[in-house]
């Protein structure tokens, strides 16, 4: 019969170590590692192989340590504290735990030591996760236990008076500003002056104009650790910025005459120089798709055949159109066939 008990005690103790080593390893922290807890037969390999069923022993000269409503007991050490024991056990007490006794009190035979280790929570502080353990109460108080500070401009994303829960995320923005200067660019500004015969999309620069430059002094705001937003607090100028002055041609272009006759106009042109209508037809083509009226603004390609003011200021004086104007088909076409019968055609891209 005393064989008997034995047997049925040890086997009373390996069930109670089986369960107490679930229940600390889902109730501890992330960020500590349990001690490995190995039952062969009834061996033990841990630090928790001190810790017996309270039937096993004398509860009259063990301390007996409840975690979370399970009992387990062992002898107390002479000179051992309840921190100590603790730790013989894997366990670390954080602020979200509550024990009955403080942790440098001494073990002393009969001692019941409760630990209470409360409820899984998450804090993201400023994008970081960090596993806690809370007990109830609020999410200002939990986190004062915690030691987490907000800054005057932190922003809580739950309220601090509303209650923690079980699995809460509760989440900090870390936020903080800073005074920044910089010296940026001020774009010049344009004026325009509208020239009433010049047709629509004809544009020329007078004054080219120049940017100028300010220090601007702004507020930074980061909100956990990235740039948010920025506010304009002082503006000083360093150089003012020089308009520039573009004319622009306000005159309705009127419709296009038909191919045909811008045809028989360049064909005349070519005849009268002696050179190839083909080509010029092909050139005229490839430059305006024969629009008289046609523009470009880069250059101030203008006309049929896209000649630009100094090439037209030059060629159609000695070309016989002098005071023409760059729009009129048929000047243009001769002043192109008067270039070609020059040797002048390498000014085209068009070939």
């Amino acid at each position: 019969m005393l064989v008997q008990r034995v047997l049925r005690s040890a086997g009373l103790g390996v069930l109670a170590f089986l369960v107490m080593a679930g229940t600390w390893a889902a109730v501890a922290p992330a960020k500590h590692d349990p001690i490995p807890l190995a039952v062969a037969g009834l061996e033990r390999v841990s630090g928790a192989a001190r810790f017996r069923p309270l039937a096993a022993i004398d509860q009259l000269t063990a301390v007996t340590l409840v975690i979370d409503g399970i009992s387990v007991a062992t002898d107390a050490h002479p000179g051992e504290t309840v921190a100590a024991l603790l730790r013989s056990a894997g366990l670390d007490v954080g602020p979200g735990d509550r024990l009955s006794v403080a942790p440098d009190q001494s073990l002393v035979p009969g001692l019941r030591i409760l630990l209470d280790r409360g409820f899984p929570v998450t804090v993201v502080d400023g994008g970081t996760p960090i596993a806690l353990r809370a007990q109830p109460g609020p999410v200002g108080d939990f986190l004062a236990r915690a030691g987490v500070v907000l800054g005057p401009i932190d922003r809580l994303e739950v309220a601090a008076e509303g209650p923690i829960v079980p699995g809460a995320i509760v989440g900090i923005e870390r936020i903080t500003e800073n005074t920044v200067t910089e010296t940026i660019p001020v774009s010049a500004p344009v004026r325009t002056v509208a020239e009433p015969d010049q047709y629509q999309g004809w544009q020329q620069v007078a004054v080219a104009g120049s940017a100028g430059e300010s220090r601007i002094t702004f507020t930074v705001r980061y909100v956990n650790g990235a740039e948010a937003e920025r506010t304009i607090i002082a503006t000083e100028e360093l150089l003012a910025p020089v308009a520039q002055v573009l004319h622009v041609g306000i005159k309705p272009k009127p419709a296009p005459p038909a191919p045909s006759e811008i045809a028989a106009i360049i064909t005349a042109a070519a005849d009268k120089y002696g050179v190839s209508a083909d080509t010029l037809l092909r050139v005229a083509h490839c430059e305006s798709r024969y629009d008289p009226l046609a523009y470009n603004g880069i250059l101030g390609a203008s006309g049929l055949f896209q000649i630009i003011p100094g090439t037209w200021r030059a060629n159609s004086v000695a070309a016989g159109y002098g005071g023409a104007s760059v729009w009129d088909a048929v000047a243009n076409a001769n002043v192109a066939a008067w270039m070609f019968s020059r040797g002048q055609a390498r000014q085209w891209a068009c070939k």
